[in-house]
């Protein structure tokens, strides 16, 4: 009796012992998945991350003074899945000014550096006194977002002052040999220069991003319009050489932009510039 007493008892043990083993495997699994599940969602925006967005996209163009004539929802470029955790808010998005002023939109708009942020066919038309900025913005959104896509992303201050912070983008997503981490922080160093309008440091930031991203789109958009501005800066310091130099640079990276042909032309035919930062209308049509 004694000995079917103690094989009651280990056989009780056991089954004790394996319960909780299989407990702790089952917690053990939950929190990977939920790991897992939260390295997956903080790669997505929330709703209200998203609406931020949209709404910057309005404090950028008025600090750059240029107008946003279009912002229309469009038919997502890739479908998802009916099941999937996630979704896609596309949009066409259209604005008007003087080239510079949109430049300078572009080099405001850094959120195109978020993960869930997606810019592409960036077309910029240029015309008599006003062009035109077209591109497709793409917004992806999960219910189940952490947040960590703001956490992770550039510095971006929200502020009727406008503000900075590129991410899975179209224009901007170049496979990168460095730490992601690296590379943020370059991106995040970028903001102070460029609103300070510290024309020299912005472009040795932009130069260290596209050494590392040569086929990044956005960024080379902003070095040419940092080489344009500083040319600007440089000829209203009374520094004439200095800025063909510089313009010159800028023609380097957009052989065709049409705002840096005409200073360089006017300054070569000993032309003035407009110190304010957009061309003279003396003898040329302002971009």
């Amino acid at each position: 009796m004694a000995a079917q007493v103690l094989a009651m008892q280990q056989t009780t043990h056991q089954g004790e012992q394996a319960q909780q083993d299989s407990t702790a495997a089952l917690q053990a699994q939950l929190a990977d998945s939920q790991t897992k599940l939260n390295a997956t969602t903080g790669a997505f925006l929330s709703e209200a991350q998203a609406a931020a967005i949209l709404d910057s996209l309005y404090r950028y163009a008025a600090s750059s003074s240029v107008t946003i004539t279009g912002l229309q929802a469009q038919s997502a470029a890739e479908p998802v899945a009916p099941d999937a955790l996630y979704s896609v808010q596309s949009f066409a998005v259209q604005m008007t000014g003087p080239v510079l002023q949109l430049l300078d939109f572009l080099g405001r708009f850094q959120e195109t550096t978020w993960p869930g942020v997606s810019l592409k066919d960036v077309k910029l038309a240029q015309g008599e006194g006003q062009s035109t900025l077209d591109m497709s913005l793409a917004l992806y959104t999960s219910p189940l977002a952490t947040g960590a896509a703001l956490e992770a992303a550039p510095f971006m201050e929200i502020s009727s002052s406008g503000a900075n912070a590129t991410a899975v983008t179209g224009a901007s997503a170049a496979i990168s040999t460095v730490p992601a981490a690296d590379l943020t922080a370059l991106v995040n160093s970028l903001y102070e220069p460029w609103m300070a309008e510290n024309w020299p440091e912005a472009i040795r930031i932009l130069e260290q991003i596209l050494l590392q991203t040569p086929d990044d789109f956005d960024m080379q958009t902003r070095l040419y319009a940092a080489y344009l501005y500083q040319a600007y800066q440089l000829y209203a310091a009374q520094q004439p050489e200095e800025a063909i130099a510089a313009l010159k640079r800028a023609l380097e990276l957009r052989p065709d932009g049409q705002e840096a042909i005409t200073a360089l032309q006017r300054l070569n035919n000993g032309l003035p510039l407009d110190e304010s930062g957009s061309l003279g209308t003396q003898g040329v049509d302002s971009p």
